[in-house]
């Protein structure tokens, strides 16, 4: 069965704006949210896990990516809309529920869409992945109301802030009074109404956990998941007159999406999912520092690739490295640097690559930009022919040419 129709749906996220009923100077897609959502859980879990928890790290990254895709069918719903009445969520969740069986389940293999309704409809369930993705919820959410108010955009957006953080301190997680123990002052200061419930909040952590746990989450955390926001400014195809213009966080999300589909397809245990969902999520990140460098200027002879290479470990040792643990860094240093390698997770990375661009191709022919991405579109195809020996199915993954 060919899933070119849910790929195609999928990138409806592309389009959908967060917040669609206030006046937004930083407008984010919903699929730029998922990307900033991904990354936060990926964080949380790896503290969860630090903190003595037992958390299924490959099971919250593919929730994280999965759940909420329903809303490129549905549309998205303001937070003050669904808490408007007491049934309001409950019965949307019914409505997502036959939106679910009528139009999203049809665009794909039974073998798929039977298995992943539950982390698409129900990803923040009561278990340990669940509420870790919540609090990863909050948080993102947060960040983007941070954005706004910081710009001066106070009206409607401090008041979300003040809900926010009023929902991560009803939560009896160690991870969530821990990331509001060390929230920076710039973002505590907005929270005054909250000042003795965090001075609490404070005290329990410091005596509860040890100090270099405190200390290393306080100097990594924010850093990373407010700083790897930057990848929403970065845009794809920066020399290319596009129509519509995507954001390599947007990217990274979208290849996150296929990499798992892929796995799908596989259903093989050969597969270290964790490991090809971290290397998609993070492949692209120091682009965060080099900006989105056009492939043909990368790949323009031997010397200029291997000079961009230096210049991108150099970025990551002096700047990459302090956003992240210590003890995290060897492992996320070969998925920044070194994602697309010859192993099987590497290689499922490229071809998800490659997907995205053949997608991304496609959009601008249609609407007719055909200049260059006629040829883009071709020069993807003609890479993935080294894959269909390996991955049999790859005509399944992409749509049909034009």
């Amino acid at each position: 069965m060919n899933i070119s129709n849910y790929f195609h749906t999928m990138r409806n996220l592309m389009e959908i704006k967060r917040y669609q009923n206030k006046i937004s100077l930083v407008p984010r897609t919903i699929a730029e949210h998922k990307f900033g959502y991904s990354k936060i859980s990926y964080m949380l879990g790896y503290w969860e896990n630090r903190l003595g928890g037992a958390l299924d790290m490959s099971e919250l990254l593919q929730r994280s990516i999965l759940s909420g895709t329903i809303k490129a069918i549905t549309g998205d719903i303001q937070n003050n809309t669904l808490s408007a009445t007491p049934n309001m969520r409950s019965t949307l969740l019914d409505t997502y529920d036959k939106f679910y069986d009528s139009s999203y389940k049809p665009l794909l293999p039974l073998f798929i869409s039977e298995n992943i309704k539950s982390k698409v409809l129900y990803a923040k369930d009561n278990s340990i992945e669940g509420q870790v993705l919540r609090v990863a919820s909050l948080v993102n959410r947060f960040l983007e109301c941070f954005d706004e108010v910081s710009l001066g955009n106070g009206f409607k957006f401090e008041k979300i802030l003040e809900d926010t953080t009023e929902e991560l301190l009803s939560i009896d997680s160690i991870t969530a009074k821990l990331l509001l123990s060390e929230m920076p002052k710039s973002m505590s200061y907005h929270l005054s109404k909250f000042k003795s419930e965090l001075k609490e909040n404070k005290r329990f952590v410091y005596s509860n956990l040890e100090a270099k746990d405190i200390f290393d989450f306080d100097y990594t955390f924010y850093s990373y998941i407010t700083e790897i926001r930057g990848l929403m400014g970065v845009v794809r195809y920066q020399n290319i007159f596009k129509h519509r213009v995507r954001s390599v966080a947007e990217h990274q999300w979208f290849v996150s999406l296929v990499s798992l589909f892929v796995y799908y397809y596989l259903d093989s245990s050969e597969v270290d999912l964790e490991d090809l969902l971290v290397r998609s999520l993070f492949h692209d990140d120091i682009e965060l520092y080099t900006g989105d460098i056009i492939t043909g200027t990368k790949n323009a002879n031997s010397d200029t690739k291997q000079e961009v290479l230096k210049v991108e470990s150099k970025y990551y040792d002096s700047i990459y490295c302090n956003l992240v643990p210590e003890d995290l860094n060897g492992y996320l240093k070969s998925m920044v640097l070194d994602p697309k390698s010859d192993s099987l997770e590497g290689r499922i990375l490229s071809i998800s690559d490659i997907v995205d661009t053949i997608y991304e191709s496609q959009e601008e022919i249609i609407l007719g930009n055909l200049e260059n991405f006629r040829n883009i579109r071709h020069t993807g195809l003609s890479k993935l022919e080294v894959y269909r020996e390996e991955f049999p199915f790859l005509n399944e993954l992409i749509p049909s040419e034009i």
